[in-house]
């Protein structure tokens, strides 16, 4: 049988705003080291605005170690088409003064709701987002791999939920609410980027609200392996200084333009550490809690969530862009002899791979895929990933210490 490439593993108040000052758009409206090879590709979209929210006692990000439960009651801020995903390439600004983390998280937060799954081993707590109006959220599948969910939306309002699509592979499921009114939040297509500034945000605390925890990007794509479990690939990471127990299944990475980067897959998250409370203040809501250390967080990408949430929503199934190799990381020994950084050794090829149409081969060393630098089996998974069945790319290998560029031709695979 053929394995994967990777099987181991709406309207706002008031009148509107103009569109680069919106998350959302309307469809009438969007128009190295020496010389070794290591492609780099950044992609700018539009601006996104800020809103400030009157909330005191938040640290900056350089240094702090802190991390916020805050009960929001912002309004409904963005609605967008039905059966749309909103996923965007959007440039990150700068924080402008004034402006804080927690007012960064407002942009997101009426989209996030609480999900209260109850399954044979008792009621478990995680995160969910908006990601259409028409009542559809976005979670992992393992939280909801349960009897009963429901969803506390960001109002309060608790409603029953369906598990509408399931793709176990991605750790991501669909849930369908009785509404078709919901605030929305916006997937980023960018690249995410070393030391990105990001907001996190874990909504599964009933009795707390949800929580803001700031950190920073500190691998943009990476793997992990855990005991017992398949590896996982393409993961953001990052680095807290605050909080240092895990985040619930389904928090999010915001970005400083107020998109989601990421979701917090339980997967990749480690064990629980005590977290000592060192202050808290009733008004406002806020409870400040602080530990030594550093805590790291594995998310999934936006873009890769936003895409097998929209092929479950429409379609109740998955079919994930296929090329019939795999491969492992080359060392540092046989990067320095071929000149590069580094790069995939092919070491197996399926008898019906579109790759050897392309003429691939094992022990070919790939190095790119269309614009993407590929260092390793996980940079060539989360370039996979970005294409779709049907897409030519082109391949750039290295045989007999000689660069070589292939085309092929993208296939697709049903998850199964």
């Amino acid at each position: 049988m053929a394995l994967d490439d990777d099987a181991e593993d709406d309207a706002p108040l008031g009148a509107p705003l103009p569109p680069d000052d919106r998350l959302w758009r309307h469809p009438s409206e969007m128009g190295a080291e020496g010389d070794k090879q290591h492609i780099v590709l950044v992609s700018k979209g539009g601006t996104s605005v800020s809103r400030t929210i009157l909330i005191a006692l938040f640290a900056s990000l350089v240094g702090a170690a802190t991390t916020l439960a805050v009960v929001a009651t912002t309004d409904a801020f963005v609605r967008e088409h039905t059966s749309a995903a909103s996923v965007e390439i959007r440039e990150v600004p700068p924080l402008s003064p004034g402006q804080t983390e927690l007012a960064i998280a407002d942009k997101v937060l009426p989209a996030v709701a609480r999900v209260e799954a109850t399954g044979p081993s008792g009621v478990v707590n995680g995160t969910a987002v908006v990601f259409r109006s028409d009542g559809q959220l976005i979670t992992t599948a393992d939280l909801v791999d349960a009897s009963q969910v429901v969803v506390y939306l960001n109002d309060g309002t608790k409603l029953d939920a369906t598990v509408t699509g399931r793709s176990h592979d991605a750790d991501i499921s669909i849930l369908k609410v009785n509404r078709t009114d919901l605030p929305v939040a916006v997937g980023t297509q960018r690249k995410v980027l070393f030391g990105d500034r990001t907001v996190m945000i874990d909504a599964s605390k009933p009795t707390r609200g949800p929580e803001i925890t700031v950190g920073v990007v500190t691998k943009e794509s990476t793997e992990v392996t855990s005991q017992e479990k398949p590896t996982v690939y393409g993961l953001i990471q990052t680095t807290t200084r605050a909080s240092v127990t895990p985040r619930s299944p389904g928090s999010l990475l915001i970005d400083t333009g107020g998109t989601v980067i990421g979701m917090i897959t339980s997967r990749a998250e480690p064990a629980a550490t005590p977290s000592a409370v060192v202050g808290t203040k009733n008004a406002g809501s806020v409870t400040t809690t602080q530990d030594e250390g550093n805590a790291l967080h594995f998310a999934t990408r936006a873009d890769y969530a936003w895409d097998i949430a929209g092929q479950l929503a429409d379609r109740g199934s998955v079919t994930k862009p296929w090329m019939g190799l795999r491969g492992i990381d080359i060392d540092r020994e046989a990067a320095n002899q071929m000149n590069i950084v580094g790069g995939m050794r092919i070491t197996w090829i399926d008898s019906d791979s579109p790759s050897r149409s392309a003429n691939l081969r094992q022990d070919d060393v790939v190095v790119a895929v269309d614009d993407d630098n590929v260092l390793s089996y996980n940079d060539f998974i989360v370039a996979l990933r970005r294409k779709k069945p049907g897409d030519q790319v082109k391949i750039t290998i290295i045989r007999n210490n000689e660069a070589d560029t292939k085309l092929a031709t993208v296939t697709g695979k049903p998850e199964l």
